[in-house]
């Protein structure tokens, strides 16, 4: 799409997908028409509210690609949307914090050095067990994971539905009502 600020100049399709999701969720435009994540949040609900199945696109058939099973009801898939949001903001605030000050990267190299002593091999394996909780000595307690984890913090705030207004606020809103009719 040239001259869409939906699209990066990038040459790794990850990277510009990853941007794309990322836009999406920190888009300043909270109007279905504008938004894909809401556009598609819309779709969700309206294929699952549909009384004729020639209108249900999404919950109903067989579709070998769909990465979710056909039969995951709305709650399950606005939880989704709102689980991998915060994977995406996650990086957006880790890869923005390093950017910018004054010895900034140093203490990033800290916390990726803690983050990186942690044992993820069981997370490759089709029954992997996560490991005790115990046998984990990091405290992460040093002034840069003070900074990091306050920086997280506003900023989750900020793009993770916290805040009227936004995004993720539409999508956390519809979650609760969601999760108040299964109630």
């Amino acid at each position: 799409m040239p001259g869409s600020d939906w699209f990066m100049s990038d040459d790794d399709p990850g990277d510009i997908i990853q941007g794309f999701l990322t836009r999406m969720i920190t888009d300043e435009s909270v109007n279905v028409r504008m938004n894909p994540l809401l556009w598609w949040t819309a779709i969700l609900v309206r294929s699952v509210i549909s009384d004729e199945e020639d209108e249900d696109f999404i919950s109903r058939g067989r579709f070998s690609m769909n990465i979710l099973p056909l039969d995951v009801d709305i709650r399950d898939r606005i939880e989704a949307i709102g689980h991998y949001s915060k994977v995406l903001i996650l990086d957006k605030v880790f890869q923005g914090w390093q950017k910018g000050r004054v010895g900034r990267q140093v203490w990033l190299e800290g916390v990726l050095r803690d983050l990186n002593a942690a044992d993820n091999e069981w997370l490759n394996e089709e029954n992997g067990q996560r490991p005790d909780d115990q046998l984990d000595r990091r405290t992460c307690l040093s002034p840069r994971w003070k900074m990091m984890i306050e920086h997280l913090g506003k900023e989750g705030q900020d793009w993770l539905g916290q805040n009227e207004g936004t995004v993720m606020w539409k999508v956390r809103t519809l979650l609760c009502s969601l999760r108040r009719v299964r109630e």
